[in-house]
């Protein structure tokens, strides 16, 4: 069974910055995923990783477990229509635990986002990839 914890944090103005650029750099790397999907006619997550993880790591600067979990969204995308390349809103996160939807989030205006924390979802996803975080 699983277990869905809201959660808000009040972030500070530069985690709140680096929170938007974690989401941002997340779904441009899910982007890429879905561009490397389509081209190699591929929808398979294992399949598909050894042609995407370097990249994701290096130019995306994404931390490993952020990388596995891109895969992830993007494949299933992939697999929901294998005629269209699917795209990723550059503040859409709900696969990765984050709702950063202004219009349904009058706290996110206030430099707030609400996290919706999943049991298995590891605590170190966000601040890994993103040191800045920590501070």
């Amino acid at each position: 069974m699983k277990q869905v914890i809201v959660l808000k944090l009040d972030t500070t103005p530069p985690q709140h910055q680096a929170l938007l650029q974690t989401v941002e750099a997340f779904n441009r790397g899910c982007d890429y995923v879905a561009e490397v999907a389509s081209k190699k006619r591929m929808a398979n997550k294992i399949a598909l990783q050894p042609f995407v993880y370097g990249t994701l790591r290096a130019d995306y600067g994404l931390s490993s477990q952020m990388v596995v979990r891109c895969i992830s969204k993007a494949v299933e995308a992939c697999k929901r229509d294998k005629n269209i390349q699917p795209t990723f809103a550059p503040h859409g996160a709900k696969s990765c635990g984050l709702d950063t939807n202004a219009d349904k989030n009058a706290a996110f205006k206030n430099a707030a986002l609400n996290i919706q924390a999943r049991a298995e979802l590891s605590d170190s996803l966000l601040f890994r990839s993103n040191p800045a975080l920590l501070a």
